[in-house]
């Protein structure tokens, strides 16, 4: 191993220590790259680094700019709320997740205030014609249904695991939403 693959392997562990030590299971290009500033890592090798890493195994790219650390067990709840911003956990998840049914979606459902594009709606993929357009990270499916900003409320922060806290809607929202949109589980 020559001393530059020496030197940025330990850069990179580094790097992941400092974000999971601050509680970032879950990060931006963005964030890391502030991280990497305060370790004192060199600029612009960040972006090097992070790839590194992904191909080392450390990190999970889950969406362009969007890393989770690979060996931590990161709820779909939370992939979910960090792939659109701002956006909350809705409709069939939270029924689930509330206890209103013990019917398990095949997608987790997430609302957002803002226009929501997958890479679905950019490829020409054979997706099944009836099928909504969804981000696909390994075998789960994240579906996003679109409300206006003044309709966003009813949400409050849920821990989902000792690492995790995301936004859900509460029951009375999930409830209404339900029975406003008929999304399928």
């Amino acid at each position: 191993m020559s001393p530059s693959e020496n030197y940025g392997a330990t850069d990179g562990r580094r790097l992941v220590r400092h974000l999971t030590g601050n509680g970032r299971y879950i990060f931006s290009t963005e964030e890391a790259h502030a991280a990497a500033r305060k370790l004192g890592i060199r600029n612009n090798y960040e972006s090097v680094l992070m790839t590194s890493l992904v191909q080392g195994g450390w990190l999970q790219r889950l969406r362009r700019g969007l890393y989770g650390i690979a060996d931590v067990s990161i709820h779909p709840f939370a992939i979910a709320t960090r792939l659109v911003e701002p956006s909350a956990i809705s409709h069939w998840s939270a029924l689930n997740h509330h206890g209103f049914t013990e019917q398990i979606p095949q997608s987790i459902f997430a609302m957002s205030p803002g226009k929501v594009v997958t890479p679905s709606m950019r490829s020409h993929s054979s997706r099944r014609p009836a099928e909504r357009h969804a981000w696909r990270i390994g075998s789960i499916r994240y579906q996003y249904i679109s409300v206006k900003r003044e309709y966003f409320f009813g949400i409050e922060p849920v821990w989902i695991s000792e690492h995790f806290r995301i936004p859900m809607t509460d029951k009375e929202r999930t409830v209404l939403e339900t029975i406003l949109r008929k999304e399928k589980p």
